[in-house]
């Protein structure tokens, strides 16, 4: 392998143009040699780019070592099973794929080729994710009992695109939904129980655009995950209660923003929130009256899954997102499905 690892991209759409290339455009350790789309003016956003419309041509090119795949996710096992068949490394845009048994057949292929295999679950790198993740460590919170924590956005239009109609692996659940399940994962575990609401909400709705989804474990814990398309005026994004004190958190990482009005410059001020975005933390002072104080979340760094990834290739390393907890995601989605469908309580 060269100095750098050489880059190719299955699919151009808003993740692969939001997500994937500002990084890997800036970080050294990578060069974006190609990219498959079948849009036809697509080579004119990124001239120093090779683009094709024949997906072969990326899985055949012999001087890429990385592909990232931005496919529908209907497609990633299909895709990512012939990038690990080739030979290359892979990223997977989350969900990772939409079956326990797909998830299984590409970790076992990624091993028996002795390639790199990782989702992006970006939100890992949140400002406010990271911030309860520290505040837990720290004790400050105490024992948790109740999380709740949400993705609402107001889009009362439905859009023709695939991600809004009835295709496998489309719906919110899928999109938003993945990125709470992994975070609640992270911190908890996986629960012994599920229950889940789902629905199309919207006039013409094909998809999910609505899901509450009530995580239980054994310990009495409760997390309850929602989004919806329909909320013009949002709660909180993040309530944590525990026996010491509670955190709640409105707004959303500034990093989606920034990567979509002024794609990734590196500089001590990228994903920080604004003063305005700030948490709020509640403890018992000396005198058991409740105290409140402002949290200044942590810097938010979705460039550490890239930075980390450039690292796993170059030495063989734990990858970023282990594929493994990716799978526990489809896992948790799925028996979500279940639940709604059936209207009830399912063990996990």
């Amino acid at each position: 392998m060269t100095s750098k690892i050489r880059v190719g991209i299955i699919g151009f759409g808003f993740s692969a143009k939001t997500f994937h290339l500002p990084f890997l455009k800036v970080l050294e350790s990578y060069d974006v040699r190609k990219i498959y789309t079948t849009q036809t003016s697509a080579h004119l956003t990124h001239p120093s780019i090779q683009f094709t419309s024949h997906l072969e041509d990326v899985w055949e090119d012999q001087e890429i070592d990385l592909i990232i795949i931005t496919s529908p996710n209907g497609l990633h096992f299909e895709h990512a099973f012939k990038t690990l068949s080739h030979h290359k490394h892979v990223v997977v845009e989350k969900p990772f794929v939409l079956t326990e048994a797909e998830g299984e057949e590409l970790l076992a292929l990624a091993k028996q080729h002795q390639r790199i295999l990782t989702v992006f679950h970006n939100r890992r790198w949140d400002a406010d994710f990271l911030t309860i993740q520290k505040l837990m460590k720290e004790g400050f919170l105490g024992d948790i009992y109740y999380v709740e924590s949400r993705y609402d956005r107001f889009r009362p239009e439905v859009k023709k695109r695939w991600k809004e109609d009835d295709v496998p692996g489309s719906g919110i659940l899928w999109d938003l939904g993945a990125h709470l399940i992994d975070q609640a994962l992270l911190l908890f575990g996986m629960p012994t129980e599920v229950f889940a609401d789902c629905a199309c909400q919207r006039p013409f709705a094909k998809a999910t655009d609505y899901f509450k989804v009530l995580l239980s474990y054994p310990t009495g814990l409760k997390v309850s995950l929602g989004g919806s398309n329909l909320c013009l005026d949002p709660g909180p994004k993040f309530m944590v209660h525990g026996t010491k004190g509670s955190f709640v958190k409105f707004g959303v990482d500034p990093q989606e923003t920034c990567l979509i009005e002024h794609a990734f410059k590196p500089s001590s001020d990228w994903g920080k929130e604004p003063a305005t975005h700030s948490g709020t933390l509640t403890i018992l002072d000396n005198q058991g009256l409740p105290l409140k104080s402002t949290v200044i979340s942590e810097q938010g760094r979705y460039q550490e899954f890239y930075e980390h990834l450039a690292q796993s290739i170059g030495a063989q390393r734990v990858p970023p997102v282990d594929p493994i907890s990716s799978l526990e995601v489809i896992k948790l989605i799925n028996a979500c499905h279940q639940s709604a469908l059936e209207k009830k309580v399912m063990a996990v």
